[in-house]
């Protein structure tokens, strides 16, 4: 009778004696032979020497060919001749060649490899195929098909049960609507997924994608970049260090760095969001964003909330929204709204608009800046126009008008036409070499006033019609405080825009 002490010891005896027979039955398992036409035996070696029709199964996996050597002592069979493996409802292999080891359960097959895995078909010089975990690797280069996809390397790894296969090296992903290289790829044959990790470049019709990490479903077309990509339009390229994309619609969000580059327009916008749509050929950036323009030797810089570009060979537009601002050599302001048309080089400033240029100051309801040859030519200001001239202490040249017309000659302002209700204050020099000495200040009001300036500022006044009434001369001492302004003179000097804040944005979008 046991006792309940021995029961432990008993089990333990039992589970061992199950173990070493479970080993002993697995290793016991030997390639079976289900047909041949031939069949000669060496006791010395242990093979078997088959000929023609030769199927043989082991574990469930089935090996055909025209000739083989089977030895008994290692559990290995070496076959030749329209070699085909396979595991029925799991996979199927071709070949001219192959050496498979019953206890390692891997095939060596060789000869114009073709491996077909459900929808998926793989061709290889030679592969290296484990049984037991439904994965082979190649070195000599292969091919994938899957469905629409055909994936090429010179070494490669797949695995079954993950339906996942890894490329290295010159690795090209060929898709009816574009073509992927890199370095290292990882491909899911279920999902149609491909991740890269290195170097890669997705090239199309529409544009051209460089990245060096994430994932692109062919399946869906969507994707996701991350350390750092550019999209490459028709016209326009977008870098930033992440990307949601979506092929089908065209569309992409970006983050972190961004940087929009027109190249054949010298333009470039930064920011830390943004939002591309390929084929409505519009972008839109934000996130303290900040834009610059080549303007010959010189550069324009632009500043605002949001920035929108469209870019189309008729038209591009660049759209600063909010707390616009603007800096170059010729001039610099602000706007709630600004809009830069590139193909007639027009800028229009929108809402509360102000302009400097040189010591003078301009400001109406709309702004319409012309500029030719990138460089600053005519500017037409719209409803309540004023234009005011900083003399030095509290005195201003000031002119204003409905519709005032500047004109400029290498980028400082050369004449002013006023139209509708024009008025004008000027301070009369008293010697055309002393910028400082003043005869007399003018007060006139006119239909039409047209002025002419040089460096040292107003040196001729012209009326349409006569001014009426007549114009007023006061000596410069005896002016009444009443007479000194116009109005709607207001003086902003302090909110013209400095070029340290632009490189300072850009500088921090930059790092």
């Amino acid at each position: 009778m046991l006792t309940s002490t021995k029961l432990p010891v008993l089990k333990k005896y039992i589970l061992t004696f199950c173990i070493v027979f479970g080993v002993l039955y697995v290793e016991a398992q030997k390639i079976q032979i289900i047909n041949t036409d031939e069949l000669r035996f060496d006791a010395a070696t242990q093979s078997k020497y088959c000929k023609g029709n030769i199927k043989v199964l082991h574990e469930g996996v089935y090996i055909q060919c025209d000739s083989a050597v089977i030895n008994d002592k290692y559990n290995t069979i070496d076959g030749v001749g329209n070699v085909y493996i396979y595991q029925p409802d799991t996979f199927d292999m071709r070949g001219s060649r192959v050496f498979y080891d019953g206890k390692t359960k891997i095939a060596r097959v060789s000869g114009d490899v073709v491996l077909n895995d459900r929808k998926m078909t793989l061709t290889t010089p030679f592969i290296d195929y484990d049984t037991r975990s439904k994965s082979g690797s190649y070195s000599a280069g292969g091919k994938i098909v899957n469905e629409n996809d055909v994936l090429t390397s010179k070494k490669g790894y797949y695995n079954s049960r993950t339906s996942t296969a890894s490329f290295k090296e010159d690795v090209v992903l060929i898709n009816p609507e574009y073509t992927m290289k890199g370095d290292t790829l990882q491909y899911n044959t279920l999902g149609r997924i491909a991740y890269f990790f290195g170097p890669t470049v997705i090239q199309s019709e529409q544009n051209r994608i460089e990245c060096t990490w994430g994932y692109y479903n062919t399946a869906s077309n969507l994707a996701s970049f991350s350390k750092r990509a550019t999209i490459f339009g028709e016209v326009s390229d977008i870098s930033a260090d992440s990307f949601f994309y979506n092929r089908n619609t065209g569309d992409g969000q970006a983050f972190g760095n961004i940087v929009m580059n027109d190249t054949s327009e010298g333009i470039k916008v930064y920011g830390q969001k943004g939002l591309y749509m390929e084929k409505k050929k519009e972008t839109i950036i934000s996130g303290l964003p900040m834009s610059e323009r080549m303007m010959n030797e010189d550069t324009m810089l632009l500043l605002a909330d949001t920035f929108y570009y469209f870019s189309d060979t008729a038209l591009k537009k660049l759209v600063a929204f909010r707390n616009s601002k603007i800096f170059s050599p010729d001039i610099s302001g602000k706007s709630d709204t600004l809009i830069y048309f590139m193909k007639d080089s027009v800028i229009l400033l929108l809402n509360n608009p102000i302009l400097w240029n040189e010591n003078n100051q301009i400001t109406g309801d709309t702004i319409t800046v012309y500029m030719k040859n990138k460089q600053l030519d005519y500017m037409y200001v719209r409803n309540t126009g004023f234009v005011a001239s900083w003399l030095g202490e509290d005195r201003f040249n000031q002119m204003a008008g409905d519709k005032i017309y500047n004109y400029f000659v290498e980028g400082k302002l050369n004449k002013v036409n006023m139209i509708g209700q024009a008025q004008s204050i000027y301070y009369v020099r008293e010697d055309e070499t002393d910028t400082s000495a003043y005869s007399g200040v003018n007060k006139i009001a006119s239909g039409q006033i047209t002025i002419y300036l040089d460096s040292a500022g107003i040196n001729n006044i012209r009326f349409y019609p006569n001014p009426e009434p007549a114009g007023i001369l006061y000596p410069p001492t005896e002016i009444p405080e009443n007479e000194k302004t116009l109005d709607g003179l207001n003086w902003l000097i302090q909110l013209k825009p400095q070029q340290d804040e632009f490189f300072l944005r850009k500088n921090k979008e930059t790092q």
